[in-house]
């Protein structure tokens, strides 16, 4: 895991958007998401983005047309991950038969994690993965727990997990040995 380090206006989003070209045209599978301020009481929206990224789905997308969407990708990737569909599909929005069981919250929150996970790192052992969360400071508390978790896991898998935060952010995971900080100095003249 790499955590990009710099202040506003620094070159973070175009490094990585460099980046993100860079791998896409070489076919690497990318999942990208910038975060935004607005949106970090939403729970799980950087997660939620991402995971919409992997199955192509749109904000027009009626909920039909969103599970069909994910059930492929789900198929695709390892016909065993639809067992997570309904926990998918409470994280995505949208409702699935088996989702509307009850569970209280700390026993969602770990199943919609472990959901995730189990998704992303399948697909990351299937084909390599790159996930890129910039400016991460203004993501929700639960996608940032969820990161804490895939931090973990980058160290035993094909999973590349790139977070850029601007240097005020105090993030939960500053000192893990499976993450690699580099911060951005401000260029000099020539």
């Amino acid at each position: 895991a790499l955590n990009l380090v710099g202040g506003a206006g620094m070159g973070k989003s175009r490094l990585l958007a460099e980046f993100t070209d860079y791998l896409g045209e070489r076919g690497v599978i990318v999942l990208s998401y910038a975060c935004q301020s607005h949106e970090r009481h939403i729970a799980y929206r950087a997660v939620r983005a991402l995971f919409a990224q992997l199955c192509g789905c749109a904000a027009e997308d009626d909920a039909e047309e969103q599970s069909r969407k994910v059930a492929v990708t789900l198929t695709a990737t390892a016909p065993a991950l639809l067992d997570w569909m309904p926990h998918l599909s409470d994280l995505l929005g949208f409702s699935e038969p088996g989702a509307g069981e009850r569970r209280d919250a700390v026993t969602a929150k770990r199943v919609t994690q472990q959901a995730a996970r189990q998704i992303l790192l399948a697909l990351a052992a299937k084909h390599g993965l790159v996930v890129i969360l910039d400016d991460v400071q203004w993501a929700d508390p639960l996608s940032l727990e969820l990161l804490q978790l895939l931090i973990n896991d980058t160290s035993s898998s094909r999973l590349l997990l790139i977070l850029a935060q601007r240097p005020d952010f105090l993030a939960p995971w500053k000192d893990r040995e499976q993450l690699q900080r580099l911060t951005l100095a401000p260029m000099t003249e020539a």
